[in-house]
């Protein structure tokens, strides 16, 4: 189910090279479906940066600087380098999971963003 959902944003959007769910609590990558395999190390550096940039110093300071409630968490955060974005979302259902993807640096981020929250959200409602 996971896999399918993952495999099935990745087909809607061929910007998009590879999408993950991440326990990033515990740094753990949990499904990944991606056009070529990545060696384990880059899944973690992806995983800590998730973790860092949603719940991280970085959140803290983004937060801080966004005027954000004490109590707010930030939900999705997104990298723009060169050649790739990096977009990360938080689960509405469990603030430790969230989807890791990498898409080429021409990705539509609006559209992908409303396409990565339907794909999350459904699989938070069937865990």
């Amino acid at each position: 189910m996971i896999l399918d959902q993952l495999n099935a944003l990745r087909a809607d959007f061929p910007e998009c090279h590879t999408v993950a769910l991440a326990d990033i609590s515990s740094g753990t990558v949990l499904c990944v479906s991606a056009k070529q395999k990545h060696p384990q190390e880059r899944l973690d550096a992806l995983c800590s940066t998730a973790a860092e940039l949603l719940d991280g110093d970085a959140a803290q300071a983004f937060s801080k600087a966004l005027e954000m409630p004490k109590t707010a968490t930030l939900q999705e955060s997104v990298v723009m380098a060169k050649l790739e974005t990096y977009i990360f979302l938080r689960s509405p259902q469990d603030r430790m999971e969230a989807m890791l993807c990498i898409c080429s640096a021409n990705i539509d981020i609006d559209t992908f963003l409303q396409g990565a929250r339907s794909s999350l959200k459904t699989i938070a409602n069937a865990q």
